[in-house]
């Protein structure tokens, strides 16, 4: 039997949409399934209608009429001359009762990078988005950012020829180097490269057809001057902005952007030069390491990720530039371009998918997100384990942009707190799991591994202890295991 009580959160989240499809299939259903499929999905609902207080009713089609639909629904969406891509399996069109008639219940996922844009009648400019006022058609710069998403090359893996080695920063290079050497083993054979050399194994740079040495696009937004990025890239902005403890009619305490012409505006050095600022108002317990302080937490290394992914993750040709913003209480992160993967895949985490993956790599180098698919459930894990409130995580569109707020201080009005409620059987680390599936849902043994800092081999041990004492069970096989509490 339906349950209209559960689709209620869809529709606040303007995640579904009902038809009465009295007549037949509406020609309107495959615009809101390019809608879905573009944005965070959805569930359509065929054989319903709504009531003027929103509540939903069925229109009395019989199980026969309601069977009819699913099939012309079926050769419909399979006929590429009508929809790009079928991403549906059997489970996601399905037949329910509702009241004393039936309806029919199509379940759509957000498509990957990949497959976007999903489009209709053969023709790309047919794609649909979802906002709150329905679907609506992309414009051309969506259609481009979706078309340079699905390239499966890393787009900042192109060697940028009109450009040669001299567009470098000598001092931005030779810093990076001092941290590759300190972070790699001292025989590492890069460490005896000339700085071409260097370059080009790490995918800065490039021989191009002429024979010569030339930047890659992950090479010159790392290393190079704002002056010559911004030819290659011409919306090219980042922007650092204090808005600590503000006084009257101050804008910000301190303010670091790229064009302002008194340092190179390369990523290398935006990221050194605002990361210990973000890090100022973290607190550092009094913990030793022998005789050595420690002075990083799990909260330090949350907020190095949350940089360095909105970095790796922008999308440099967008029209908007790359905004961060410190207050006293949380840091805000937005970067030009949407999430590169479905939201709820970004938040579980397993394998990375990031829209600039040279960029991420290099970072990875020097021990800046240190493991692909980790950054954002380790800022989730962390905040969790500090009883911060949950991080805000959000896309949008048209124009295309991320956003993510870290919040760094407890909520002293207790509207959004860690659900932590010690039990005396499980151990610390067991706690820790159990409150982050009460938050989230479920989690993977990748993850575990990444918001408790140990390796594979100790994470599987800690999870068989939680199903063996009935904590935990698990769902799936190899790969797509995840673990729910019992």
């Amino acid at each position: 039997m339906f349950d209209s009580s559960k689709f209620y959160v869809l529709k606040e989240n303007n995640q579904l949409e009902v038809k009465s499809a009295k007549g037949g299939l509406p020609n309107s259903l495959w615009e809101t399934y390019s809608s879905f499929s573009n944005t965070h999905g959805g569930t359509i609902l065929l054989g319903v209608t709504e009531k003027e207080d929103k509540s939903l009713y069925s229109i009395g089609l019989t199980e026969a009429e309601v069977l009819n639909l699913q099939k012309i629904f079926w050769d419909i969406i399979n006929n590429p001359n009508k929809v790009s891509s079928n991403l549906l399996v059997d489970k996601d069109v399905r037949i329910e009762q509702m009241d004393s008639s039936y309806i029919l219940v199509i379940d759509i996922p957000e498509a990957t990078r990949y497959e976007k844009p999903i489009y209709i009648n053969d023709n790309p400019l047919m794609a649909y988005r979802r906002n709150f006022e329905g679907d609506y058609k992309v414009t051309r710069l969506e259609l481009s950012n979706m078309l340079r998403d699905a390239d499966i090359n890393s787009p900042d893996s192109y060697i940028v020829e009109n450009k040669d080695m001299s567009c470098f920063c000598e001092k931005s290079i030779a810093t990076y180097r001092n941290y590759f050497e300190s972070y790699k083993e001292k025989e590492h054979p890069f460490n005896d490269d000339t700085d071409e050399e260097f370059l080009i194994h790490i995918g800065a740079a490039e021989k191009g057809t002429d024979g010569k040495v030339h930047p890659t696009k992950a090479g010159l937004l790392m290393f190079s001057y704002h002056h010559e990025i911004v030819n290659v890239f011409p919306n090219y902005f980042l922007d650092y902005q204090d808005k600590r403890n503000l006084v009257g009619d101050m804008t910000w305490r301190n303010r670091i952007w790229s064009s302002n012409g008194n340092w190179s505006g390369n990523l290398f050095d935006f990221y050194y030069r605002i990361i210990y600022n973000l890090h100022e108002d973290l607190p550092v317990p009094f913990q030793l390491d022998g005789i050595q302080r420690l002075d990083t937490t799990p909260m330090h290394r949350a907020v190095s990720e949350a940089l360095c992914n909105t970095l790796s993750n922008a999308d440099f040709n967008n029209t908007s530039g790359l905004v961060i913003k410190q207050y006293e209480d949380r840091l805000y992160f937005t970067n030009p371009g949407a999430l590169a993967m479905p939201l709820d895949k970004a938040i579980a985490g397993g394998k990375s998918d990031a829209r600039n993956k040279v960029i991420l790599s290099m970072f990875n180098h020097i021990r800046i997100g240190e493991r692909s698919g980790s950054g954002i459930p380790r800022i989730f894990g962390a905040t969790l384990e500090a009883g911060y409130p949950k991080p805000l995580l959000l896309d949008s569109f048209n124009p295309d942009y991320t956003e993510l707020t870290v919040f760094i201080k407890k909520d002293k009005t207790n509207t959004i707190t860690s659900t932590k409620s010690i039990d005396s059987n499980l151990t610390e680390q067991e706690q820790i799991i159990v409150d982050y599936i009460k938050q989230y849902g479920f989690i993977r043994r990748s993850t575990v591994e990444d918001i408790l800092g140990i390796k594979e081999r100790r994470a599987n041990v800690i999870l068989k202890e939680l199903v063996s004492k009935k904590v935990l069970r698990l769902e799936g096989k190899t790969k797509t295991i995840k673990y729910y509490l019992v």
